[in-house]
């Protein structure tokens, strides 16, 4: 018999479809803001424009942005996290896949590194945005 759930309780905030309190819930709402959705209803959009943040969901309601400067440096942290585990990818890759030397491996590894977080940066931003609503326990 499942357990009930208490109103209020932290298993009634996660949103629907979503796995309740584990780690998959997590990379769910992770993915989601990779997309650029909301992580907490998967529907509204993080962005408004190209470079403009919306301060929340446009449609549940969901913070996106709080006023702590700490925010500005966990997406920092993740986008940089993120592009230090492509790098090593890509120069493992490069290193055992390539007769080029190791200087040259490092030049193409740092280019394709920065190009990476450049182009990507919005998305590893989403990213942030739903491990900061996982912080928050926001999941209506």
């Amino acid at each position: 018999m499942p357990a009930q759930s208490h109103p209020g309780s932290t298993q009634e905030r996660f949103r629907e479809g979503a796995p309740r309190g584990n780690a998959l819930a997590l990379v769910a709402a992770m993915w989601d803001g990779f997309r650029l959705r909301c992580p907490s209803c998967r529907q509204g959009a993080i962005y408004a424009s190209l470079t403009r943040m919306n301060p929340a969901c446009p449609r549940c309601g969901a913070p996106f942005e709080r006023d702590n400067e700490g925010d500005f440096l966990g997406a920092m942290v993740t986008a940089y996290s993120l592009t230090v585990v492509f790098a090593a990818v890509l120069l493992v890759l490069l290193f055992v896949l390539t007769p080029l030397p190791v200087y040259q491996q490092m030049m193409i590894t740092a280019i394709a590194s920065l190009l990476f977080l450049l182009l990507f940066y919005r998305n590893l931003k989403g990213v942030w945005v739903a491990v900061l609503l996982a912080l928050l326990r926001w999941f209506p």
